[in-house]
């Protein structure tokens, strides 16, 4: 639902492609099914803003987490980045809000020495600014990866090695790799925007994007 919602992060051929899909999924479907809560309540809030005058019917049914475990002795990938290593995992896009961790990871450096930071997606669409701010920062290449291609072993090997996962998103239709990382035992910090609270319930750490307040 988020072109709907956030239109600012989407470019006009996308917003205008997923609201005509919606709509006819609207006007025609007997029962929607969503993958948390929040999705739930933004289509029943959409419809409610379009003026549909029969009430949705809905159900939740959350997506599998039957993930792959990494092997305790999974080899530290030779593409994570040297020492403690926070990863976050996501396309970059304006939504997932790399630009904050960027500069919590920049306030970090100086004091935590053998901090690192792998960066695991790839490019999505008005990224410029981002990609452009990675691949200039100082550290880039070096404590600061930014990893645009793995595959699923790779990906294994990172989420056994890493120190901590971040999420910073500002907003979540469900929130996979807060899952994926809590089923491989990582301590894991995640925004509280959309469906992140529910994907990480009890076993996470949130924080809202828009600033440093946990919650």
């Amino acid at each position: 639902m988020m072109p709907t919602q956030f239109p600012e992060w989407f470019d006009d051929g996308q917003i205008r492609l997923f609201t005509s899909f919606i709509d006819a999924h609207l006007d025609h479907s007997e029962r929607f099914v969503c993958i948390s809560r929040c999705s739930e309540r933004d289509v029943v809030e959409y419809s409610r803003r379009r003026g549909d005058d029969r009430p949705l019917r809905t159900s939740v049914i959350t997506m599998g987490a039957n993930f792959r475990v990494a092997a305790a002795n999974l080899p530290r990938p030779e593409s994570a980045p040297p020492g403690r290593f926070i990863l976050s995992v996501g396309t970059v896009e304006p939504r997932k809000n790399h630009a904050l961790l960027l500069d919590a990871f920049d306030r970090l450096t100086d004091e935590i020495p053998d901090l690192s930071l792998a960066i695991v997606g790839k490019a999505g669409w008005m990224t410029e600014a981002i990609t452009e701010r990675m691949r200039a920062h100082p550290l880039a290449g070096g404590r600061l990866r930014w990893l645009d291609h793995v595959d699923d072993d790779t990906l294994d090997g990172l989420y056994r090695h890493a120190f901590v996962s971040v999420q910073p998103a500002f907003y979540e239709g469900f929130g996979t790799p807060v899952i994926e990382a809590l089923a491989n035992g990582l301590p894991t910090i995640a925004s509280n925007g959309g469906a992140l609270v529910e994907a990480g319930g009890a076993r996470a750490e949130f924080f809202d994007p828009t600033g440093s307040t946990s919650s």
